[in-house]
């Protein structure tokens, strides 16, 4: 997220709640918007992009919020969503393609600060077991709950 906003240069605002004010303010919100307290969808203001990466706003919520030439871009879409996307140019949505370059681009924009990855939990190769199950225990309380305050690692020596 810091990317797109180092990369567009404009005010960035982040919904999400108020116990992760200083997470959010640290990859670059310059606003936060506590979906607890009010709804983006409903404040009168309108967004070039409007980022869903957990999976919990429908394209008719992101729509009307939307500037004429914005887009919704939604990681985890339904399946109809996804078909809705082939018709709606507003519309973004799915895995992104993989690739060796793409690969490399990125780990270039963390080795330059521009991303920084949120990282929950590193556990070592000989603990793969225990990091499933708190992954399986993360899935079940934070994420399909809207709550994921990072990713699970697994660390391999080199």
């Amino acid at each position: 997220m810091r990317h797109l906003v180092q990369s567009v240069q404009l005010p960035f605002k982040l919904q999400n709640t108020s116990a992760n004010r200083d997470l959010v303010k640290s990859i670059g919100a310059d606003y936060i918007i506590d979906y607890a307290e009010q709804d983006f969808s409903d404040n009168g203001e309108y967004y070039d992009i409007i980022l869903d990466a957990v999976g919990n706003l429908p394209f008719s919520k992101c729509r009307r919020s939307l500037t004429k030439t914005g887009r919704a871009v939604l990681v985890i879409p339904t399946l109809g969503t996804i078909f809705r996307s082939l018709a709606n140019s507003r519309l973004a949505c799915g895995a992104a393609g993989e690739s060796k370059e793409a690969l490399g681009f990125l780990l270039e924009l963390v080795d330059s600060g521009n991303i920084i990855p949120v990282i929950d939990t590193v556990y070592p190769r000989e603990k793969v077991a225990q990091a499933h199950r708190y992954v399986d225990m993360s899935i079940c309380r934070y994420v399909d709950m809207g709550h994921k305050k990072g990713n699970v690692i697994l660390a391999f020596d080199s």
